[in-house]
């Protein structure tokens, strides 16, 4: 009797393991562009002489030839690291309105919204360079938006933005993929139809109905084409809603924040002044004290002078 062949055995379920545990280089790209640009050298050298000193001069080299973030591609690679989901949500509003053939309506409406969320990334990204120190020319916010523009009409940029290692800003011009869509094919032209004496009644009937369904399946797939297109559009403006709702509420609790600092210092400030008005007054005391005490010395050896 023929020995049945042994099913194979599974492959054991091996979990992936950390990136940063086996890409030493992706490793050092996330860490070097999420600090200061004018950190950034120093810091890559460092990371590279540690890499040569572990022998990996692969890797150091990789690394070596990481270039120094411009100040608008830190500030991007900062509103990813600091607000992904409403950056993730712009990104996706960008597959939205390249996937969509929308009419111009549509269009007028959605490059609106698309204008106001943009506007409110670039003023986070302004307000978390400035948390770290950093001051924002509009030379460099308009870099900022130009990328994220940038991302909205480009996948490539857009998968760019998302890893959060750019170096340099990004320029895109139009948005060729919102253009208006094509406009329907024209019906087939019909027939030339025989005369009435010349062409067989039930034949008529039949040439007849075949129109009014061609021309009924015609007016179906147009609906359906239109619709299509108000769901895209629909959607595409929610995702536009959503990422100015989370930028306004993230503006918001930034605001908060602040005022809450700032209410912070004007108690630091309140409690310096009272300790210092406390001082003022301890030093007048004793000033007096002092005074006090060295008149009455001057009596003390005046009299005792007077004795002699």
């Amino acid at each position: 009797m023929p020995r049945r062949p042994r099913p194979p055995a599974p492959e054991p379920d091996v979990p992936d393991a950390p990136a940063a545990a086996d890409d030493p280089v992706g490793e050092a790209a996330d860490a070097l562009y999420g600090v200061e640009p004018e950190r950034f050298v120093a810091e890559r050298d460092a990371r590279v002489k540690a890499l040569r000193a572990a022998g990996d001069r692969t890797s150091a080299s990789a690394v070596a030839a990481l270039r120094r973030p411009t100040q608008g591609a830190w500030l991007v690679n900062l509103l990813v690291r600091e607000q992904p989901q409403v950056v993730e949500d712009l990104l996706a509003l960008g597959e939205a309105l390249r996937g969509a053939g929308l009419d111009a309506a549509a269009l007028k409406a959605l490059s609106a919204q698309r204008r106001q969320v943009v506007d409110a990334l670039v003023r986070d990204a302004a307000r978390l360079g400035l948390a770290r120190g950093a001051r924002t020319s509009a030379d460099t916010r308009g870099e900022v938006q130009q990328t994220l523009e940038a991302a909205l009409l480009d996948a490539d940029v857009a998968a760019e933005v998302r890893s959060g290692r750019l170096a340099r800003s990004e320029q895109r011009s139009g948005f060729p993929a919102l253009a208006a869509p094509a406009p329907a094919a024209p019906a087939p032209a019909r027939p030339a139809r025989r005369t009435a004496t010349g062409e067989d009644p039930r034949a008529r009937q039949e040439r007849e109905r075949r129109e009014r369904e061609e021309q009924e399946r015609r007016e179906r797939e147009e609906q359906e084409r239109r619709r299509a297109e108000a769901e895209t559009a629909v959607r595409a403006a929610q995702r536009a809603a959503d990422v100015a709702r989370r930028a306004a509420e993230e503006a918001a609790q930034a605001q908060r924040q602040a005022q809450e600092r700032a209410e912070h210092l004007r108690e630091q400030l309140h409690d310096a002044e009272r300790r210092a008005a406390e001082e003022a007054l301890t030093a007048r005391t004793a000033a007096a004290d002092q005074e006090r005490r060295e008149r009455a010395l001057a009596e003390a050896e005046q009299a005792l002078a007077a004795l002699d």
